[in-house]
Parts: C-alpha cells; structure tokens; sequence
C-alpha cells in the first residue's frame, strides 16, 4: 500500500472521462470516454481525488463519462459475476477503459498463492473487456521482491504490467512498464 496505485489509474481515468490531449506526456484520444471503475475501496477517497482533480484543472462541471460500480462482488461468484456483467450491459455505454480496484477485494478471501483463482479472475478480467470493448486493468500489489503479490499467473496471463514504486516519503514515485505484449 501507499504506492499510488490507485491514484495512477484513477488519474488515468479521469484524463480519459475528461477528454484531456493526453495523459502526462502519453497521448490520449483527446475526446471525453467513458469508463468504469469497479471500485471496492476508499468510496470517500474518489469523492476527494474528483474534487482536487477538478480544481487542479481549473474544472467546474462533473463528467457523466465516469461510472462507478461499488456493490460487493467476488469475480470466482458464477452468479455474482454473471449480475455484474448484466449490470454493465444495462448501462449501455461503450467504455474505453474499465478499472477493477483492486484485485484482492474482487477475491474476498482467495490465497493468492494459489493458481485457480487468479487464472479465473483473469479470464474474467478479459471477459469484463470484450463484454465492453475495453481495456480492462485490474490494481493489485506487489510483494516485497517487486513482483505481483501471489501467482506467477498473473505475469503469465496479464498482457502488460505496470509497478508503481514510491519515492521514500516523498509524494512522488516511479512508474514502470514490466511487461508489454
């Protein structure tokens, strides 16, 4: 924890929903997207981060691009998941990018060691993209080595892998592409 990792891809998200030019340097279509963010975490620290965002840019109108899903879901439920997805087509927007915030909430109690669950969760990570004909990304953390907490699966399966590392106490970081297909 307390890497940004969330802050990164919520920043992501909001320069999309937005139709920022680009995203620190990287560009972007330049065009308000929609996106999703199945956000499992810190209800309160969205609101904030909207709020700092909008005023760090000079904004003054919300976006109705950015959609949130909070309700409790385990991506390993069969019947959990199907709703979700049911859920996402009922809203009936095209997004661009969907963030799954994070990994070990939509796991509730999974060993991450272990390579059944990581594998499904992955495979409905890609499910949730087709579904919606976006990017999908799942936030996860990192163990102490550098790599992603538990499964080699989630190198073996992930398309592209960012790492997030934090600049002592500093409010600043790193951010690293570690895997790219």
């Amino acid at each position: 924890w307390g890497s940004f990792k969330t802050f990164v891809g919520f920043d992501w998200v909001l320069h999309l929903s937005y139709g920022f030019k680009d995203w620190h340097g990287a560009k972007l279509p330049g065009e308000p997207c929609d996106v999703l963010i199945i956000a499992r975490e810190g209800r309160k620290g969205f609101v904030r981060r909207i709020d700092a965002f909008k005023k760090h840019h000079n904004l003054k109108e919300d976006t109705e691009r950015l959609t949130f899903m909070r309700s409790a879901i385990s991506f390993l439920d069969d019947a959990g998941f199907a709703q979700l997805k049911k859920d996402i087509e009922a809203t009936g927007k095209n997004y661009r990018l969907v963030l799954v915030d994070t990994v070990g909430r939509v796991l509730p109690g999974e060993d991450m060691a272990k390579e059944q669950p990581i594998t499904l969760f992955m495979e409905r990570l890609q499910q949730v993209g087709e579904l919606t004909g976006a990017v999908s990304i799942g936030v996860h953390h990192e163990n102490k080595s550098g790599d992603a907490n538990g499964s080699m699966y989630f190198q073996n399966t992930s398309d592209f892998m960012f790492s997030i590392t934090r600049d002592g106490d500093k409010l600043a970081g790193k951010l690293a592409c570690v895997k790219q297909k």
